[in-house]
């Protein structure tokens, strides 16, 4: 899965007495956010992260690559762990 951001709220006594407000800016943002074109820096940042992220992975062992695969493609044949 891939994402730009993601949100998380914490409210005070505050805020949770005014959560309906709460939400509402935060969907104002999201919604003004959206209504942007997508700008090439954000694409350029995103690619470089996972190419640094890529570039530094540690190397797996066959049968653990293995095994991780087929439990991980096991439900798509139908089959049980």
């Amino acid at each position: 899965m891939f994402s730009i951001f993601w949100v998380s709220v914490s409210l005070t006594v505050h805020g949770v007495a005014n959560w309906i407000l709460v939400a509402k800016r935060v969907h104002e943002y999201i919604d003004m956010v959206r209504a942007q074109k997508p700008q090439q820096w954000i694409f350029e940042e995103a690619q470089s992260i996972a190419r640094t992220r890529y570039d530094y992975l540690d190397e797996e062992e066959e049968s653990e690559l293995a095994e991780r695969l087929s439990i991980v493609m096991a439900p798509l044949f139908g089959k049980a762990r």
